[in-house]
C-alpha cells in the first residue's frame, strides 16, 4: 500500500496534512487509517510546539478516527493506540485535566 507521507518534523506544516485528509474520499480503510494517523501525529507535534489547544483536540479526533478504520489484530493498531495515549498525555500536561491522564493511561 502506498500512502503519502506528511511532514511531521516541521510543526508549521501540519495544515497541508489536514487539508489532504479531509479532502480525500478513500475507499480503502487501511489507507484512511494511515492518513488519519499521520495527520494526528502532525497535529500533535504542532500542538507540542505551538500550544494551540485546537491542534491537540483535532489530533485526538484524527487518531480516534484512525482506530475506527484499524481492525483488531492489525499490526499498526498498537502504534495508533500509543500515539493516542501520547496525545492525551500532552493535553493533560497543558490543561491539567484528570480525564486526559485517565485516557492516556487507558490507551497506552
Amino acid at each position: 500500500m502506498s500512502t503519502p507521507n506528511f511532514p511531521t518534523e516541521d510543526p508549521t506544516r501540519a495544515g497541508p496534512a489536514i487539508t489532504k485528509v479531509e479532502a480525500m474520499n478513500l475507499p480503502d480503510d487501511d489507507e484512511k487509517a494511515v492518513l488519519l494517523h499521520n495527520a494526528g501525529i502532525a497535529l500533535l507535534r504542532q500542538f507540542e510546539h505551538l500550544g494551540e489547544l485546537s491542534d491537540s483536540e483535532q489530533a485526538i479526533g484524527f487518531l480516534q478516527q484512525a482506530l475506527k478504520f484499524t481492525p483488531d489484530g492489525d499490526p499498526d493498531k498498537p502504534g495508533t493506540l500509543m500515539t493516542l495515549g501520547s496525545a492525551f498525555q500532552s493535553q493533560f500536561r497543558f490543561l491539567g485535566e484528570l480525564a486526559d491522564i485517565d485516557q492516556a493511561i487507558y490507551f497506552k
